[in-house]
């Protein structure tokens, strides 16, 4: 019989039926049903209670045959069940556990965040999520042909998560292909699955004909009625029944059938091999999605073997299964920053941006003018100050860096508007200077000009006045 053990509360318990729920966008539960002694009832209830105010109760649920099965989680839910006491006068513990990573995810994937992805490609930038996401290998080499390296001087570009979730971020990202709206499944780990790779979110698209466009492997197929040694095949509604639907769009549902397959046996190596298949799967060559599978092990009429049944449920195969929203994708972000890095000579400043993650917050945008030249090297060259505040622009639909928009001016000034403050030295180079009118230039501090080259000053019908001091030409 199966065993389920509880770390925290130090009890192993024979287990009387198991529950395994799969679904698409949905977490892996489990349900377990043990035997309890009713002397041990209340110290149980009691340690249970206990643990999970302290942080949690780690379970592991195994099913020993020629070989072992063996799946871990975490106990979202526990409570003795008063109908089989009645009934069966059994005191029976009532366990929900969901399979969860062994080295938990600390931000869900489901709350804004701001954070700066570098990158070469897309593909790099989505390495950042490989803790919740993996994606076919047709989609990681599309994503790995999409350049975001478009800033002078640069070997990676960026991208910029600006509030959404991670859901919302990779759904933002992945729009940009034929795949546009991509559905998620929880695999929450498999038992032959290294550590790292546990708790991961997988992309997968919402029909059958997306499916295979993407690549999928030979296990993505199942033939139910060979694979299962079927014993007997039921619907698990008839037309009197209330089908359960999903939509398909706004304006319409379609049926979904949910089939019940009775397996002629119940063996722990047959049920560890279909229990680690990742969801979504095709029944056979020309059939539909399964898009949710439950599977029970209980009693059998003898009470010393397992009953093993498996409910199925599938769209029909030209159907597009619906996914989770990925919300408002706005086309553009403003926001401000703190300038950290310049060089006088490149065409970009580093900012660290506002509200964003510390050590996710830096990033290099290119600086705007008003004319750069006709080389594009020249023009109005102006810069902002290491430590100023700064606005500026990203683009939300193309790949395109940041662009600085300009200081954001948080101090009065020391001179009236409108005015030209400028601390540095300040450098010019001009073809020539025509000046159409000038009004009176007043100068409130000493002036020095120094000239390399020989001056020469040309006043056609102009008249030259010093009002005072004396005017030193160097000659005597």
């Amino acid at each position: 019989m199966p065993t389920l053990e509880l770390g925290e509360v130090d009890a192993s318990l024979d287990v009387m039926s198991i529950t395994c729920r799969r679904a698409i966008a949905r977490a892996e539960r489990w349900r377990a049903s043990a035997v309890v002694a009713r002397s041990s009832r209340g110290m149980l209830a009691s340690r249970i209670a206990g643990a999970l105010e302290k942080g949690g109760v780690e379970a592991k649920l195994s099913w020993k045959g020629n070989t072992e099965f063996v799946t871990r989680g975490t106990v979202v839910g526990a409570w003795f069940d008063e109908d089989a006491r009645r009934r069966l006068n059994e005191d029976r513990l009532v366990v929900d556990m969901q399979r969860t990573s062994f080295e938990p995810r600390e931000t869900s994937p489901f709350v804004p965040r701001w954070r700066v992805h570098p990158g070469r490609t897309l593909a790099d930038v989505l390495r950042g999520f490989s803790d919740i996401v993996a994606l076919p290998v047709a989609m990681t080499n599309e994503l790995a042909r999409t350049d975001i390296t478009h800033l002078p001087g640069h070997e990676a570009g960026h991208v910029l998560q600006c509030g959404e979730s991670d859901w919302e971020f990779l759904c933002m990202l992945l729009r940009r292909f034929r795949h546009l709206r991509p559905s998620m499944q929880v695999t929450l780990g498999s038992v032959h699955a290294a550590p790292k790779e546990r708790g991961h979110w997988k992309v997968v698209p919402g029909s059958v004909r997306q499916l295979r466009e993407w690549g999928m492997d030979g296990d993505s197929v199942v033939d139910v009625e060979r694979e299962f040694r079927i014993a007997e095949t039921l619907a698990a509604f008839d037309a009197r029944s209330v089908m359960p639907s999903v939509r398909a769009s706004d304006d319409m549902a379609i049926a979904v059938p949910i089939w019940r397959f009775i397996h002629e046996k119940a063996d722990v190596e047959a049920w560890s091999a279909w229990i680690e298949r990742e969801l979504p799967l095709i029944r056979g060559s020309e059939g539909g999605m399964i898009t949710e599978v439950v599977d029970r092990l209980r009693p059998a009429g003898d009470a010393r073997s397992l009953q093993w049944t498996t409910d199925l449920t599938m769209t029909p195969p030209k159907e597009t299964i619906p996914v989770p929203g990925p919300g408002e994708v706005r086309g553009a972000w403003t926001g401000t920053g703190t300038v950290v890095d310049v060089d006088p000579r490149h065409p970009w400043v580093r900012v660290a941006l506002d509200g964003f993650e510390s050590g996710r917050d830096e990033v290099d945008v290119l600086i705007s003018t008003p004319s750069s030249g006709e080389s594009g090297r020249g023009g109005l060259h102006f810069l902002p100050s290491v430590g100023t505040p700064v606005a500026i622009l990203a683009s939300r639909v193309s790949w395109s860096p940041s662009v600085l928009i300009g200081n954001v001016r948080a101090e009065p000034t020391r001179i009236d508007a409108p005015g030209w403050d400028v601390q540095q030295e300040l450098h010019f180079r001009s073809a020539g200077v025509r000046v159409h009118e000038v009004g009176p230039v007043t100068v409130e501090s000493g002036l020095g000009i120094d000239v390399a080259d020989p001056l020469e000053i040309s006043a056609a019908g102009a008249k030259a006045k010093l009002a005072s001091g004396v005017l030193r030409t160097g000659y005597e």
